[in-house]
């Protein structure tokens, strides 16, 4: 019996030592576990605040897409805007244009017809000096004519007069 009772105070330590090298074991895993808890914890912490920081960036960079977005519809309204008042401010210029050539051929019209015009006038001008020479070599023929008719009368007169100063001075003799 004491040696059944040495046997079995042998068997039991050797039992304790096999379960305090389990426990130590165990006391090593959990140690490193809590170890590896401690560190996913501050990972965790770590990446939360990542993720809030992510999570800022994503609502400015939302916010930065929505004011884009706005951008950029404003943009296509200005723009179809500016392509319509571009429209209407080419047909005022095909309309101008064609005013313009209408005005050209009109002045082009009313140019050449200043020429002929002018022509005319250059030829009426011709005339009128022709006329105006004529009329003053008339007016001095005529002239002349008076002239002489003038002298005429006064050498008929002053031989009238010599006639009857004869005859006043044959009478008075």
């Amino acid at each position: 019996m004491v040696l059944s009772l040495c046997a079995m105070c042998i068997y039991q330590w050797n039992d304790q030592t096999r379960q305090r090298g389990l426990v130590n074991d165990l006391n090593a895993q959990l140690s490193q576990k809590l170890v590896s808890i401690q560190e996913y914890t501050n990972t965790i912490a770590t990446m939360d605040g990542q993720i809030a920081q992510m999570d800022v960036r994503i609502s400015e960079l939302k916010s930065t897409v929505q004011t884009n977005q706005n951008l950029i519809l404003e943009q296509k309204k200005e723009l179809n805007r500016l392509e319509s008042e571009n429209t209407g401010l080419n047909h005022e210029v095909a309309e101008y244009k064609q005013g313009v050539d209408a005005l050209q051929g009109k002045l082009r019209t009313a140019y050449e017809s200043i020429q002929k015009q002018n022509q005319i006038l250059k030829e009426v001008a011709d005339e009128r000096n022709d006329f105006v020479q004529r009329l003053n070599n008339t007016m001095k023929d005529r002239n002349d004519i008076v002239l002489k008719y003038n002298k005429l009368v006064a050498d008929f007169q002053a031989s009238q007069n010599a006639g009857k100063s004869e005859k006043s001075g044959a009478s008075a003799k």
